[in-house]
């Protein structure tokens, strides 16, 4: 066996015998079939569920689940944004116990690529599976991308003011998480949709193309104020391709593309 199955064994013998504990389920690269296969940096993620009645008395036993371990083997552990419970060990090897609770289906509402391992169950405890909403693709996608668009040049503003007050943080954070990140989600939409519910940005080194990453790189910059210029035209340049390629929201990027152009040039030479 090895240490990943270890750790998981230690953490289900030890939840199983709580009553108010209805399942124990993997999820992530850890379950076998899953698209990426683990490595030596892929985490634990083991979801703890729980009946409702019973979430808090779960929640504190899990804060203390690093006992199960060997004291000099656990680097911390602690509560995590998504309420539940992190352990760092000293291998490097991360635990991530998010805590559930039973009567929510759409936790485990998954795409087929995203197999789950139902470690424990409760003797006549179903888990509640939900079922991904389909929706009407065209309608969606179109007021989708309308409002793409014009959130894209809302925020291309927002962060040209701020170079204008030679705020160069909050600049960089507005065309960093605004408008690049709008750019990766249209390379996403054209060229990885069928996998874009497995959150495929998180390994997009080993799944994008050099085309695509090279889009990535220069659409990314740093601190520096002519970069961030610079940056900012590439993803104006990127977003613009992008939407031509879906042949959606194009017409109204050109529009505000045309209006808004000399504005910004002319904050952007003060």
């Amino acid at each position: 066996m090895d240490r990943s199955q270890t750790v998981i064994r230690k953490v289900v013998d030890s939840l199983c015998k709580e009553n108010g504990v209805a399942a124990l389920v993997l999820a992530g690269s850890r379950v076998k079939g899953n698209r990426f296969s683990p490595d030596e940096f892929s985490d634990i993620e083991l979801y703890i569920v729980a009946f409702d009645e019973n979430f808090e008395e779960i929640k504190k036993k899990i804060q203390s689940i690093q006992e199960t371990f060997v004291k000099k083997d656990v680097i911390l552990a602690y509560k995590n944004q998504w309420a539940g419970w992190s352990v760092l060990f000293t291998d490097l090897l991360r635990l991530e116990l998010p805590l559930v609770k039973s009567s929510d289906a759409e936790v485990f509402a998954r795409s087929k690529e995203q197999r789950i391992e139902i470690l424990y169950s409760k003797p006549g405890f179903i888990l509640k599976h939900g079922s991904i909403k389909k929706t009407n693709k065209i309608k969606s996608q179109e007021r989708t991308m309308k409002e793409v668009v014009s959130d894209f040049w809302y925020m291309a503003v927002y962060a040209v003011q701020h170079i204008g007050r030679r705020e160069i943080w909050i600049a960089r954070e507005a065309v960093r998480i605004s408008m690049q990140g709008k750019v990766k989600r249209l390379l996403q939409e054209i060229y990885h949709k069928d996998t874009l519910v497995l959150e495929i940005d998180r390994r997009i080194e080993l799944t994008w193309s050099k085309e695509e990453l090279a889009i990535l790189r220069e659409t990314s910059c740093s601190y520096d104020r002519n970069d961030l210029i610079r940056s900012f035209w590439a993803n104006v340049k990127y977003a613009k391709e992008l939407f031509i390629k879906l042949g959606d929201g194009d017409r109204e990027f050109k529009k505000y593309e045309q209006e808004l152009t000399p504005k910004i040039k002319d904050i952007l030479k003060k």
